[in-house]
């Protein structure tokens, strides 16, 4: 619950090969009230995400490949398009 009072929702968006990944991400959500798990794999084709959450959160393995580097890219993404509506407000 936040500050004033209202609660907040999360989304955790993960990327898992092995499931380890996903372990995780299904631990936060037990830990986090009202959390939403989306698979990342299940996103990458679309042309714009829509962050639905309050709070973002991801999960996704550490190692030396390119898959790091497509889930940095998405997060880019989804952060610009959500920001977007809000630049064109305050501007």
């Amino acid at each position: 619950m936040s500050e004033d009072g209202f609660s907040m929702s999360t989304e955790i968006y993960y990327f898992s090969g092995t499931g380890n990944s996903l372990y995780v991400a299904r631990e936060l959500q037990k830990r986090i009230p009202e959390t939403n798990l989306i698979p990342i794999v299940s996103l990458l084709n679309k042309d714009v995400i829509e962050i639905k959450g309050e709070t973002l959160g991801l999960v996704f393995p550490i190692h030396y490949t390119a898959k790091s580097l497509d889930i940095l890219i998405f997060y880019l993404r989804a952060a610009l398009f959500s920001l977007l509506p809000l630049l064109h407000q305050a501007g």
